[in-house]
């Protein structure tokens, strides 16, 4: 999902990045995003619970922000983009030090 955000989907990506700016004057916007962001880390929490993870709420919103960053430095950051690889190795990493 990290790579396809920077990848094939690095539009939409950037699309994203501006609304979200644009967010903080619009708060029925500033309230769809949030909202989604709540759905998405509701499901990490569940499937990195149902990993074993023992505080999954906190391990997603981990994974959550270091996933965010990835794609922020492969799509408008001043790093080269990340590769697949690199991803897979770095969610892994984390995964399994969140996870034990």
């Amino acid at each position: 999902m990290v790579h396809a955000q920077t990848a094939e989907f690095r539009e939409r990506t950037i699309a994203r990045y501006q609304l979200s700016l644009e967010a903080g004057r619009y708060p029925q916007v500033q309230a769809a995003l949030a909202a989604m962001g709540e759905r998405f880390t509701a499901a990490a929490a569940l499937l990195l619970g149902q990993l074993g993870a023992k505080d999954a709420r906190r391990d997603a919103r981990a994974v959550i922000a270091v996933c965010a960053g990835l794609v922020y430095e492969s799509t408008v950051g001043g790093q080269r983009p990340y590769s697949a690889s690199e991803i897979s190795e770095l969610l892994g990493d984390l995964l399994a030090a969140r996870l034990g």
